[in-house]
């Protein structure tokens, strides 16, 4: 299998992609989000209550995010949209991470905005200076049919 990277826009991270026939679709985390955490293979970023990713799509294309989310403040409610629509809301009962889905996003051609929006306010614990409230974990993105994994690379 051959992994390409796609040239995502200034200012974004890396953006990580694996196909067997090329890049068709990629994502990259935008604002509202901390530095990448990781233990090993596994690898998390907390958010602030307003984590955006942005995706490239070749074409207009359904995809499957999957991964884990979780919240510093349970109980909490999260919503996910894809281009300004609610596409789920999730509700975290406590402090463990509750998986994502497989959820189906229906990307358009070219830039499409995944927005995670938590309810409950940010707040500081301890001595960590960030305010924080949502966290995502080992988020991944799935084409149609038998294709590998379209994978951040945090």
């Amino acid at each position: 299998m051959d992994v390409y990277v796609l040239k995502p826009p200034a200012g974004l991270d890396l953006v990580g992609l694996c196909t067997e026939t090329g890049p068709d679709c990629a994502f990259a985390m935008a604002a509202g989000w901390h530095d990448p955490e990781a233990n090993g293979s596994d690898w998390w970023r907390w958010s602030d209550g307003g984590g955006r990713l942005r995706v490239f799509a070749e074409r207009e294309m359904d995809v499957w995010m999957d991964g884990a989310l979780g919240s510093i403040q349970p109980p909490d409610r999260v919503d996910i949209l894809v281009n300004g629509g609610t596409v789920r809301s999730l509700d975290i009962a406590s402090a463990d991470l509750q998986r994502l889905g497989p959820i189906v996003l229906r990307l358009k051609a070219g830039e499409n905005l995944v927005e995670f929006r938590g309810r409950n306010p940010a707040i500081r614990v301890s001595d960590d200076p960030r305010l924080r409230t949502l966290v995502v974990h080992n988020l991944s993105m799935t084409g149609g049919g038998n294709a590998p994994a379209c994978t951040l690379l945090p």
